[in-house]
């Protein structure tokens, strides 16, 4: 498998569901965190750039694509603010698959969350 295809199994894990090339959808109605914009980076240099289904369509015109490609949050955020929608930066995770992932235990997977940062 190549590093996308780990992340699109890792997100549907997570309770998100890609609907369409460029939007994500809650796999159940208890996904309290669930991301508006959904930015993500392969090791490999493939990006995902996926937001909510229920955000307007006006409103994901509004992002700016520079923005967006570079992980830019902080235009990403005063596009939401501007339209009334409180949002924060959050969920930094780095994901770590053993090379033959297929073959292996999936005790192998390390998850390396952004609280790693201050210790």
């Amino acid at each position: 498998m190549k590093p996308f295809d780990y992340l699109l199994c890792q997100i549907e894990l997570e309770g998100i569901q890609r609907v369409a090339d460029d939007l994500i959808a809650r796999t159940s109605s208890d996904t309290n965190d669930f991301p508006l914009v959904l930015l993500a980076r392969t090791s490999d240099g493939q990006v995902l750039i996926c937001f909510d289904n229920l955000l307007p369509l006006d409103l994901r015109n509004q992002f700016s694509e520079d923005a967006l490609k570079s992980f830019n949050t902080e235009l990403i955020i005063e596009v939401l603010k501007r339209s009334g929608i409180p949002a924060k930066v959050s969920h930094f995770k780095t994901y770590i698959f053993p090379d033959s992932y297929e073959a292996t235990c999936a005790d192998t997977v390390k998850c390396l969350s952004n609280y790693l940062k201050t210790l």
